[in-house]
């Protein structure tokens, strides 16, 4: 037996790769994975490492003996090994309700509102967060529509059809489902297409290979990775993606024209190093620094060195290796 075809040597490999595995039946190799082995695709929640790398091109393809080892694994393979770094679970109370002065805001809503958009999506919303969003949509004259654990928005009925007949096609075709929904939702075909390209399956997977680290500062406007600043609801493809830099524009100029002051506000608070500590919390840094609390800003005073290199941003002695500098131009 190869070492590889090991439990136990892949249970440790598994282990040292620090991510959550997943194994789902795919006899047509159509879903996003790191490998397919036999009629099964294996994919994963969280930073990809070498040794995850690893063990995609060991499993690749193989029949038999492979998948005789991830049967062996399957309470494995579904399993949660430490992983680093943390996202927070925003609250959805981040995108209801006018900005007061800056937070909340809601770009969906006024992408829809522009026609930048046709749908609007809040996904793996429990209870509570599903009424307050239907609530919040439907005071402002749109149709939504509950699908699984996710609400829909439109201003017409035939385009939450549409999403709702997407919705469910991910399963079967996700390439597919994921273009057709990725160009109701208004984000720009290169992204769509780079993210059907990762085997990521989150946000901390999508940051991990979608984050520079050792380029100039990106443009303000590009800003993904702290979800109640940012302008729009899709990963970039990159974080200089022209597309998504006018599309940010466009809802920036919307909102300050129906909020004066708002673009300053929003800039000032954007055009930082947007960083997360081991714990999960969310950082901004400029000439102070801010923690994102809900829909408050805490500032405090900056009295650390800021410094980044190959192995991350350093803010004094804390290293916080998941972040995005974005001081650069608009």
């Amino acid at each position: 037996m190869a070492a590889w075809e090991d439990p136990r040597a892949v249970t440790e490999l598994l282990r040292y790769a620090g991510s959550l595995l997943r194994l789902d039946p795919d006899p047509t190799h159509t879903r996003r994975a790191f490998a397919h082995v036999g009629g099964w695709a294996l994919s994963h929640y969280g930073p990809s490492t070498d040794a995850l790398r690893e063990l995609g091109r060991r499993l690749e393809g193989q029949t038999g003996g492979a998948l005789d080892v991830l049967t062996q694994l399957g309470a494995v393979l579904v399993r949660t090994f430490p992983v680093e770094p943390r996202l927070p679970r925003w609250s959805e109370v981040h995108r209801i309700g006018e900005p007061s002065p800056l937070l909340p805001f809601d770009p969906e809503l006024v992408g829809l509102q522009l026609g930048t958009r046709r749908i609007a999506k809040r996904d793996e919303l429990d209870e509570a967060s599903a009424e307050a969003v239907t609530s919040w949509w439907r005071a402002n004259g749109l149709e939504t529509r509950r699908v699984d654990h996710c609400v829909f928005a439109a201003r017409r009925p035939a385009d939450l059809d549409e999403a709702e007949h997407w919705q469910g096609a991910l399963t079967a075709d996700e390439r597919a489902a994921s273009r057709a929904l990725g160009e109701r939702l208004g984000y720009p075909p290169c992204c769509v297409d780079a993210y059907l390209a990762l085997d990521a399956n989150d946000d901390v997977a999508l940051a991990c290979q979608l984050l520079p680290h050792d380029d100039d500062p990106a443009s303000p406007l590009t800003l993904w990775l702290h979800a109640p600043l940012a302008l729009v609801s899709h990963a970039p493809c990159s974080l200089r993606c022209e597309p998504t830099r006018q599309l940010a524009r466009t809802l920036l100029e919307a909102l300050n024209e129906r909020h004066r002051g708002f673009a300053a506000q929003w800039m000032r608070a954007a055009r930082r190093v947007h960083a997360f500590d081991a714990d999960g919390d969310a950082w901004s840094f400029g000439e102070d620094q801010l923690r994102l609390d809900g829909n408050a800003l805490v500032a405090s005073p900056l009295e650390d060195v800021l410094r980044i290199d190959a192995f991350g941003l350093h803010v004094g002695a804390r290293k916080l290796g998941l972040f995005a500098d974005h001081r650069g131009e608009p």
